[in-house]
């Protein structure tokens, strides 16, 4: 498919949540803080599964499985951000 072609049926394109934007864009600041992309996350449903899915993996996986994203995205966040460093 050429880029002349993908245009033309742009329609057929899946669309991005705003809210993945807004975490973009957040997560630019070195300073954002942990709860504050956690409401982030829990504004969008199926992004707030995946990442507690994630988390919940062997992978990142904390001490006790969560259901609650705060938790789980800060514990997510950290262990990411030391595997980073």
């Amino acid at each position: 498919m050429t880029l002349d072609e993908l245009f033309a049926e742009s329609h057929l394109l899946p669309t991005v949540p705003k809210v993945v934007f807004d975490l973009i864009e957040l997560l630019r600041n070195e300073d954002a803080s942990i709860p504050v992309v956690a409401r982030k996350v829990e504004l969008d449903q199926v992004l707030t599964a995946r990442v507690l899915r994630m988390a919940n993996s062997p992978y990142f996986s904390c001490a006790a499985k969560s259901s609650r994203s705060k938790t789980r995205s800060s514990c997510w966040v950290s262990r990411r951000s030391a595997r980073w460093w």
